[in-house]
């Protein structure tokens, strides 16, 4: 049997590579569908776009799926916090995927240009609105969400939805964002020629541009500007509580790992120089590399 900091450990990396995986998955199809107003510009375009996430789309969102029943099942009282204090972003993303999967089936059952026009813009709307939102809300982690338990442990948010909507946070988003048409950009590349895959090139390196250049100022600020959560006591086999942890404020503590254990420093840099090799990997005219 598996002790219980085992067991939470376990659940953390379940949950961590349903996430990933999910962003892997689903994060090409949402950017083809950020890129579809950049790369297409008549019908005929649009359709091989669309096309040519056919027959992956609808599969790549079960990982979301999954993984909020994961986090219900491990830690219903995380799984409260989020929804609590994120409802109305919660919201915001499940109205925008409930125009993906309309936007797929019924673009073409009329041959009408308004018709069409409308899916195209719930497609957009649909593929742009998660991955911005997502990464506003990751950022809201690292900066902290204002919520606290009442004697009976249940979550009070004590913010506002303005309230998430601050620089950090929407620099969280757009980095976000770049990533989804970074991925999406190259999936094109692989999957279609002549004009579009030029636009998408085109696409694809300005992504890339984007994403070193948000990724390097995040983690500017995030060393420099703000506090970072170090856990001082808990019990390691005790229950997942949040009232019997300690816990202290500090600045620039999100970097102690990276001192503490200078390895790790190879993630982030595998991050900021991922869009510069994706570029590299573009101009030899192997796309696949890249993605």
């Amino acid at each position: 049997m598996f002790d219980y900091e085992t067991l939470r450990f376990i659940w953390w990396l379940l949950i961590g590579v349903i996430l990933v995986v999910f962003m892997i998955s689903d994060g090409f199809d949402m950017g083809i569908g950020c890129l579809l107003p950049l790369v297409a510009r008549n019908d005929d375009e649009r359709r091989i776009v669309i096309n040519s996430v056919g027959a992956h789309w609808e599969g790549n969102q079960v990982w979301l799926i999954l993984a909020g029943g994961a986090l219900f099942a491990a830690w219903p009282r995380v799984y409260a916090a989020a929804f609590s204090g994120f409802y109305v972003a919660m919201i915001l993303v499940l109205c925008s995927l409930f125009f993906r999967p309309l936007a797929f089936d019924y673009r073409g059952k009329i041959a009408d240009a308004r018709w069409r026009k409308m899916w195209d813009a719930g497609l957009v709307i649909g593929s742009l609105v998660p991955p911005v939102v997502f990464g506003i809300a990751f950022g809201n982690l690292l900066l902290g969400v204002p919520f606290a338990f009442t004697p009976q442990l249940r979550v009070e948010y004590l913010g506002s939805f303005w309230q998430l909507l601050t620089p950090f946070p929407l620099l969280c988003g757009l980095l976000s964002l770049g990533m989804v048409i970074l991925q999406g950009g190259v999936w094109l590349q692989l999957k279609t020629v002549g004009v579009i895959h030029l636009r998408s090139q085109l696409a694809t390196k300005r992504a890339a541009l984007l994403v070193m250049l948000c990724f390097l100022l995040a983690g500017y600020w995030l060393w420099v500007g703000i506090d970072g959560f170090v856990l001082l006591a808990q019990d390691a086999n005790g229950p997942s509580n949040p009232l019997m942890k300690l816990v202290a404020v500090l600045p620039g503590a999100w970097m102690n790992n990276f001192v503490e254990s200078p390895v790790l420093w190879i993630f982030p840099l595998l991050g900021f120089f991922c869009p510069l090799l994706t570029v590299m990997a573009i101009y030899r005219g192997r796309p696949g590399w890249g993605f």
